[in-house]
């Protein structure tokens, strides 16, 4: 038996960190992006939540060319940043995703209430919390035995 209880716990573990991995980087790729901050600093923490912010990741390349919804540079800086804290994950940890992105203004809260106009280019618009709360019950409300082995492969 406590064979058996140590092989579920150890599953248990893996599912809930592929769960933790899959939430946040659906989080990152449907993110609206303009200088790529906002989704740059999308914190991945435990315990508490983490509302610190680099401003200005890029240097001012999005003065010339904008960021869009799903472009690359700021998504990999977010996954590489979130990777340090996944690893120490475990089963039980109360987890969470935030952002303190400001400028003028705090607009990370601005985004997940939906006031400010977006791009055409940021196709999910805002509600990105509440989008992926949603997206994460729709998938896995019930998880089977399919769904437990699919979560165990997700990995930031």
């Amino acid at each position: 038996l406590d064979a058996w209880q140590a092989a579920v716990s150890e599953l248990a573990g893996r599912v809930f960190k592929g769960y933790v991995a899959e939430t946040y980087k659906y989080i990152v790729t449907t993110s609206p992006q303009y200088s790529g901050d906002f989704v740059a600093n999308m914190n991945l923490s435990v315990g508490s939540p983490d509302y610190s912010f680099e401003a200005d990741v890029f240097g001012g390349l999005a003065k010339n060319q904008p960021f869009s919804e799903g472009d690359q540079e700021a998504i990999q800086h977010a996954l590489a940043k979130a990777r340090v804290i996944w690893e120490s994950i475990g089963l039980g940890d109360k987890v969470y995703v935030s952002s303190g992105a400001h400028h003028d203004d705090w607009y990370a809260v601005l985004i997940e209430e939906n006031k400010i106009r977006f791009r055409p280019e940021n196709v999910n618009e805002g509600r990105i919390m509440g989008r992926a709360t949603e997206h994460m019950r729709l998938w896995y409300q019930m998880i089977g035995k399919s769904q437990a082995e699919q979560l165990e492969e997700v990995t930031l």
